[in-house]
């Protein structure tokens, strides 16, 4: 049982996996991408949150980290974070108009991107450190893909 891996920057990891209180869905509900998987939706990921750090937040991103109580600086990295469900793909286009403001300022939205909608986020309990990398959608084996099975919540976690 291998579970596919999607590589995701801090702080757009953990958006992903944080419910908005007003709404109970998560605060980021799409990863957009300049590619399209080879399979389609739906599929099962793990979401990893890279090592690597966005140089600076635009000030519309860090208020809305601020806003639910998140730093940018202490958030998990270089570790899996949640599992979901790639539930639908779809061109950034068709669905930018739809989407919120704080969508929006969670991604790359311009033209001839896709946009992944992620659904069924089960937070971990505790983040899965995972060494040897690389970005985008990839194989995770399947010792590592049972103990982050083991981890998951039935439902979102605050991270």
């Amino acid at each position: 049982m291998s579970i596919q891996v999607l590589s995701v920057w801090q702080p757009w990891a953990s958006l992903l996996c944080v419910p908005d209180p007003a709404t109970g869905l998560p605060i980021k509900q799409y990863e957009t991408r300049s590619w399209r998987p080879r399979q389609g939706p739906p599929f099962e990921v793990a979401i990893f949150a890279t090592k690597r750090r966005f140089a600076r937040l635009i000030g519309a991103l860090d208020s809305l980290l601020w806003k639910h109580g998140m730093d940018a600086q202490a958030l998990p990295r270089g570790c899996v974070i949640a599992l979901a469900t790639v539930e639908e793909i779809a061109m950034t286009a068709c669905l930018r108009d739809d989407v919120s403001d704080a969508e929006r300022y969670c991604g790359d939205w311009s033209h001839g991107r896709y946009a992944w909608r992620l659904g069924h986020v089960r937070a971990l309990r505790r983040p899965y450190p995972l060494t040897g990398l690389r970005a985008g959608l990839w194989g995770l084996g399947d010792n590592d893909s049972r103990a982050v099975t083991q981890l998951a919540t039935p439902a979102y976690l605050k991270l």
